[in-house]
């Protein structure tokens, strides 16, 4: 039998750590010279050039062709590329950062920390030559790592010998200055890369991708505030390719602050996690939205991530934003419209976000969905949020106010490490829900308003026209005869579209009201399945009857008899159920209505009042009464629920001297700001789970049989800035 023994062994990586480092860990050879550029970044840099040498007239890579990354830095001593530069997953930046310096010598926030991110030039190339001059050094130091041999090709001497990455040697010298001098173009002191044997294949187009991904590696100067940004110190990145400046590579900035002008919406403001609140300025308009309002917690992204209704408690810390939102549509109005060039502009750019005033990437790409808003359009409803492709923005954090959120390895955005990444992302998509379902809904319904009274100016000028020309051919019967045939025809075909717009609200009425009812059907029927349970259960114990099977027999009637009721109170909604409009008793309909939803108010501990006298009497058809206290009741018990409020109640007060019923409930109230659209088709406060037909269809059938339904404004907004939910239904004399 052997004996037990224990050994301690060295952990020893691999030299093929280098290529895993660069080519395999980093994604593409934007993402690799990006980090570089960081690096030059967090050196203290001024000025980067980026030269692509030895390359044919169509940037195909030959086999001489080298990549250089040059910058004016404050440069590397000896010391540093010995015992730090060389060696992956260095802690130099990192060990700054944990005493408290965090901050550059020229007062940039440091970017980097893991140690790695240099080794992305593996990614490019196998074979490195650095030279460097530190700041206040008189010497230069330059050193060649080349790990060709790695990937098969060529290799050094005993090359079978190298396993181990510390067994690689990598000759370092010191010496008289070459590149970095007091004559140098760059500067006399700095860094520069030179990337040879390279593995990463170059085109005129991904040149451009890269120039667009620099452009955006720090923020524009903040187009909806003018602030200059975090880092206000220039920080200049120019391009050589075969020693030429290319003349083909863009700079859209002034194109993008031209077309700031056009934004329906432009939203600046911050996320403070003291207050849970968001503090906007929307189109120069202030407000603070609580993320425990009533607006927020309607919305269904709120109740996924808040339980038991209780607030939520998001841990991502502060940030900032600016939102520019844009009206694609062919029919937007005129201040704006936006021509092809300029809705490509805007597709090719989405919501960015900045860590200390440096792009986390690929956030922005115009094929990065990292808010998840197309997920969201595509299973929820494009209603919901506002599309990537009509939202430009800039999302900035920190460092220091969001510790959690931190970069993936890979350069490839942040990592979903739960709590506070997760927030951060729901924070922000609450926001552009709130917008889109809110302010960017006002305005669609505004411009639908001013583009119907447009079209009704247009038809009524017609008319009047048609009127003029029938007077002025009084003496010409055959002009006359074909002028009546044409206004008959007109009339008819009006007539007809009238009669299928209202048959459309009859058809969205029935919908809603089968939706609503459809519950109480449901739960019936679970009941007499449970009930018939028990029936066959004491059929099979007593085998035979009994006074215990007829008290079951009897229960199961009774709830089917409910169900039957159930389906009797839908059907007289149907169109082809009505007939003349006859006297019908307000008391008596209010008090249907209060009994179709006595299960839900029960659930919901919801009082339903019925105040005032009985004698109240309408000519109307009966699904008008219906539909209309359906839909009022709809909506109260919906923000009664989502408001949670402590004693909640429905009142409904008849008064028949006034012939009016006034309807409310001490739920939230109304917003004012929504106060001019509420009975506007396809407008809804309710977040994600209003159609906007509700109300719209009750004041539309009401008015049919001579019935008036408004909202009560003669009371004073609270300092919310919202009134309190109160209807008027009124009958004429």
């Amino acid at each position: 039998m052997t004996a037990e023994s224990t050994t301690l062994v060295r952990l020893r990586p691999y030299a093929r750590l280098l290529t895993m480092l660069g080519e395999q860990l980093i994604k593409n050879d934007r993402i690799a010279l990006t980090e570089l550029v960081k690096n030059s970044y967090d050196a203290d840099a001024t000025r980067v050039q980026i030269r692509l040498d030895g390359f044919g007239p169509n940037l195909e890579t030959l086999a001489d062709s080298s990549i250089t990354v040059i910058d004016n830095g404050i440069g590397m001593s000896a010391d540093i590329v010995r015992e730090h530069w060389l060696n992956p997953a260095t802690n130099i930046k990192a060990e700054k950062k944990r005493k408290g310096e965090s901050k550059t010598v020229g007062g940039r926030v440091i970017q980097g920390e893991k140690g790695i991110g240099r080794f992305a030039m593996f990614k490019l190339g196998s074979s490195v030559e650095l030279r460097t001059r530190a700041e206040g050094e008189d010497l230069e130091v330059s050193t060649n790592l080349d790990i060709g041999f790695l990937d098969g090709g060529a290799t050094p001497e005993a090359s079978q010998e190298l396993t181990y990455l510390d067994e690689l040697r990598v000759p370092v010298t010191v010496h008289e200055p070459t590149r970095f001098t007091e004559v140098s173009t760059i500067g006399p002191h700095g860094t520069e890369l030179i990337i040879r044997a390279l593995r990463s294949t170059w085109s005129w187009s991904s040149l451009e991708n890269l120039h667009q991904d620099l452009l955006r590696l720090r923020p524009l100067r903040q187009l909806l505030t003018g602030d200059a940004g975090v880092d206000q110190r220039e920080f200049l990145i120019e391009y050589f390719v075969n020693g030429e400046r290319p003349p083909s590579l863009k700079d859209p900035d002034e194109l993008l602050e031209n077309i700031a002008q056009h934004a329906v919406l432009k939203v600046v403001g911050d996320y403070r996690s003291a207050s849970n609140s968001f503090v906007l300025t929307v189109n120069e308009q202030d407000r603070v939205l609580e993320l425990g309002s009533d607006e927020i917690r309607g919305l269904e992204l709120y109740r996924r991530v808040s339980k038991e209704r209780e607030p939520h408690l998001f841990t991502s810390g502060d940030f900032s934003f600016e939102l520019m939102v844009f009206d694609l549509r062919p029919s937007a109005e005129a201040e704006y419209q936006l021509n092809p060039v300029d809705k490509d502009l805007i597709k090719n750019h989405r919501i960015y976000l900045y860590r200390d005033g440096v792009r986390v990437l690929p956030y922005g790409d115009p094929d990065d969905d990292w808010l998840q808003l197309d997920t969201i359009r595509g299973t929820m409803g494009a209603n919901r949020v506002l599309g990537n492709d009509q939202t430009i923005g800039f999302v900035y954090i920190s460092q220091e106010d969001n510790p959690e959120l931190r970069d993936k390895t890979n350069r490839e955005g942040l990592i979903d490490s739960g709590g506070a990444y997760r927030d951060f992302l729901h924070l922000l998509q609450l926001l552009i829900n709130y917008l889109r379902k809110g302010d960017f809904s006002r305005y669609l319904q505004e411009s639908r308003q001013r583009s119907d009274a447009k079209k009704r100016r247009s038809i009524d000028a017609l008319e009047q026209r048609l009127e003029e020309v029938r007077i002025s051919v009084q003496d010409a019967p055959s002009a006359k005869r074909a002028l009546d045939n044409f206004i008959a025809a007109y009339s008819i075909e009006r007539e007809f579209m009238q009669a299928r717009v209202e048959q459309s609200e009859d058809l969205a009425g029935v919908g809603l009201s089968v939706e609503t009812a459809s519950h109480d059907v449901i739960a019936a029927s679970n009941q007499a399945y449970k009930d018939g349970l028990l029936l066959v259960q004491q059929l099979g114990g007593e085998l035979g009857l009994g006074h215990d099977l007829t008290v079951r027999a009897k229960a199961l009637s009774e709830t089917l008899s409910f169900v039957v009721s159930r389906l009797q109170d839908v059907q007289g909604l149907f169109v082809s159920s009505r007939k003349r409009p006859k006297a019908l008793s307000v008391a008596q309909y209010v008090k249907k209505i209060r009994s179709i939803y006595s299960r839900t108010l029960a659930e919901a501990g919801i009082d339903f009042e019925i105040s005032g006298d009985e004698n109240l009497d309408y000519v109307a058809h009966e699904p008008t009464l219906l539909q209309v206290f359906l839909n009022l009741t709809d909506n109260a018990v919906y923000w009664l629920r989502v408001a949670d409020v402590a004693e909640p109640r429905i009142t409904v007060t008849i008064d028949s001297k006034q012939r009016e019923v006034i309807f409310r409930d001490n739920g939230p109230g109304i917003a004012a700001l929504d106060m001019p659209y509420v009975f506007e088709p396809f407008f809804s406060a309710k977040g994600d789970e209003g159609r906007g037909l509700g109300l719209y269809i009750a004041r539309q059938v009401a008015a049919r049989d001579g019935l008036s339904l408004e909202l009560v404004e003669e009371v004073e907004v609270d300092q919310r800035g919202r009134v309190p939910a109160t209807f008027r239904l009124r009958g004429s004399e």
